[in-house]
């Protein structure tokens, strides 16, 4: 079952991402967690419902699947379906519902059906590794103007049932009114089970006087073992549309005076064995069949059906494998299997032949089989043939007896060469948060550098389309911590063309605003820009300017001086709140309008840094300084943090007396600010006219 429940763990995957799953656990009749209930209160079309333990979970009433639902068990579980007598799951309403892994007990309560169409829409049926036994009836049955689009059956195992295990039998033969448009049949075993007169254990039929166009009859690889008394294995009566193969039909005993292996009006029945049984029905055109043979099983007196490595069922399908269930071949002994490859690189929508080297410890060459550990990223065909879906990590495995190779797959998404205007578009058009991967190579310049790295992260840089100098746009793509540890004080500068490539693209949203990045990628400087020549040295007697500050963006790592005039305090996203107490504004002239050409300086707490130079408690806006401290970013802008020492240089004016502007006259207001009157008319430091 390993492989089974490695499918829907799959599965259940896949339908999380867009549904809501319900965990059942056997509890009493009227709480959410019974099947029938969940289905009819809470789960809704696409919902999975997943039984969590091995039960028994008892159902005092028919469960009307009646909307798109799966029904599975959880991985590592058998869950057990007890149905009272006279209920069973009802297909109505054009639901259209698949029932995984679970095991149906139809002996502790003598339940009669397990499913029925219950009326005349499109409803369907799939049913994947669930076990059926003990029922005292047709077990999915049919009859009467009920109707059901199609009843898919794989991988299922029937045994010790005293009526058919697939019946649907209809009175006329006109479209819409049969019963099952298509019986589909495969992987599945059928083991003493009997029918009525005149039925089979697998049977799809038309009572009416036509042909039965409307029946479609699909059945290969099924076992089929102990069919009591006078009955039929396989049956289409009236239906010309019908394809049996490569199944194994057999009677404990001598039997050939009443049992049909199949029993058909037309169609074709090939690679069949039978043993005990009378011949084919000769309405259906019959080829590589095997009559009267014993298929060598190990111990079908005890359930046990595996077939013999000399049985002549192996591999004489129509499809080169073995007649019969899957789950009953020979284990074919091997020594050795190898791949011809341990792992390859591949792109979205290429190919590779795999091909495996079998070593058999006798004569017998040994089929091989073929698994892909996830089909969204690569499938594999019966032969090998291994096809890149989508990008990520696949294992593929080839097994041949008890052995086993794999191989690994990486699949990449194609480059996509972008322009940095392409890829923010890109960006900015996923939802708030979201990320989108995919392999990109984006070419741009740099606009902004910030330094302040975290360990084991890096810097972050932006860039665009042109140089600052030319127009570029300082925030288009942020390149989120693109530069390792060691490298982030002079890795990449303002001005630098890089070519950077990255798997993940990430629409963030931070303080409201939304920043279009891409997420640690690489980069590699293809043009470098002319290096940054400052006016001043970062000495006390030559230090940085402001325009030095934001040019060398964090390229000196040492402490240095910053001469400059103070304009106020920065709150976040370059505006002055002039209530703090935490910073300071620098620029190179007093009637600077223009923040992007002015630096934040952190005044660090309990210290005469802060006491002195903060706007709230001095009268300071206005008046040149020098500071002390690391050239880092500060509220992610070219700053001075970390500030240790100042020099007041030019002290504001606070009077009329000693303006320095002739025609000006200078007033003080609280929190430091200062007030310039001019032509009757009211400024601030920074030449906004005040109201």
């Amino acid at each position: 079952m390993k492989k089974l429940f490695s499918f829907c763990a799959a599965m259940l995957v896949a339908l999380a991402a867009n549904a809501t799953v319900w965990n059942i656990t056997p509890t009493s009749p009227r709480e959410k967690d019974n099947i029938r209930y969940c289905l009819r209160d809470n789960a809704q079309a696409g919902d999975t419902i997943v039984l969590t333990e091995n039960g028994p979970y008892t159902e005092s009433s028919s469960i009307e699947l009646s909307k798109d639902i799966v029904i599975m068990a959880a991985e590592g579980v058998s869950p057990v379906v007890q149905l009272a007598e006279g209920a069973y799951f009802k297909l109505m309403n054009a639901g259209k519902a698949k029932l995984i892994g679970l095991h149906f007990d139809g002996a502790t309560n003598g339940t009669n059906y397990a499913i029925r169409p219950y009326d005349n829409s499109a409803s369907s049926v799939e049913i994947e590794g669930c076990e059926f036994y003990g029922f005292t009836k047709n077990i999915i049955t049919g009859d009467g103007a009920n109707h059901t689009d199609a009843c898919i059956i794989n991988n299922c195992y029937f045994h010790d049932n005293t009526r058919s295990a697939i019946y649907f039998a209809s009175s006329t033969d006109t479209e819409g009114s049969h019963l099952c448009d298509l019986l589909k049949v495969t992987n599945t075993t059928i083991a003493n089970t009997s029918a009525l007169s005149g039925a089979a254990v697998i049977d799809l039929r038309s009572n009416g006087n036509a042909e039965g166009e409307y029946n479609e009859l699909y059945v290969d690889h099924v076992t089929i073992y102990g069919v009591a008394g006078y009955d039929r294995g396989i049956q289409s009566y009236k239906s010309t549309k019908v394809t049996i193969s490569n199944c194994i039909i057999v009677e404990p005993a001598d039997n050939s005076d009443y049992l049909y292996p199949t029993y058909c009006y037309g169609g074709a029945v090939s690679n069949i064995l039978t043993y005990n049984t009378k011949n084919h029905r000769s309405g259906p055109t019959l080829s590589g069949n095997i009559e009267n043979t014993d298929p060598l099983f190990a111990d079908a007196a005890n359930g046990d059906y595996t077939l013999a490595l000399t049985s002549p069922a192996f591999k004489a399908g129509t499809d080169g494998k073995t007649l019969g269930d899957p789950r009953w071949w020979p284990a074919i002994p091997v020594e050795e299997i190898e791949l011809n490859s341990a792992e390859i690189e591949l792109a979205i929508g290429e190919t590779h032949q795999l091909v495996a080297t079998v070593t058999p410890d006798d004569a017998t060459d040994p089929t091989v089989t073929w698994a892909s550990s996830d089909e969204a990223v690569v499938t594999v065909s019966d032969e090998g043939l291994v096809t890149a879906v989508a990008a990520g990590t696949a294992t593929v495995t080839a097994t041949a007896g008890e052995k086993s190779a794999e191989c690994t797959f990486v699949v990449a998404s194609p480059v996509q060469n972008l322009t940095v205007a392409e890829a923010a578009a890109i960006v900015n058009a996923l939802d708030d948060n979201a990320t989108q991967n995919g392999n990109y190579v984006v070419t741009g310049y740099v606009t902004k550098v910030d330094y302040t790295w975290t360990s084991n992260n890096g810097a972050t840089f932006w860039i665009d389309d042109q140089t600052k100098d030319n127009g570029g746009a300082t925030n288009l793509l942020q390149i989120f911590k693109g530069t390792a540890e060691d490298e982030a004080s002079q890795a990449v500068k303002v001005g630098d063309k890089v070519v950077v490539t990255g798997t993940q693209f990430q629409k963030y949203i931070k303080n409201g605003n939304a920043i279009p990045e891409m997420v640690k990628p690489s980069y590699k400087v293809t043009e470098a820009a002319a290096p940054f020549e400052p006016e001043g040295e970062g000495t006390e007697e030559k230090p940085y300017t402001v325009a030095d500050v934001i040019g060398l963006n964090g390229a000196d790592a040492n402490e240095a001086w910053v001469v400059g005039y103070v304009m106020g305090a920065w709150a976040q996203d370059k505006t002055f709140d002039n209530e703090q107490v935490s910073n300071i504004v620098l620029a190179d002239a007093a009637d600077e309008t223009d923040i992007e050409k002015m630096a934040p300086v952190q005044l660090p707490n309990n210290t005469a840094v802060r006491t002195n130079l903060n706007v709230v408690d001095n009268t300071i806006i206005g008046a040149q300084v020098m500071v002390k401290g690391m050239l880092q970013a500060y509220f992610t802008v070219p700053g001075v943090k970390s500030t240790s020492d100042y020099k007041i240089l030019k002290a504001v004016p606070t009077s009329l007396e000693n303006a320095e502007i002739s025609g000006k006259a200078v007033k003080v207001l609280r929190n430091g600010q200062v007030v310039i009157l001019r032509d009757g008319k009211r400024y601030n430091v920074i030449g906004l006219e005040l109201k």
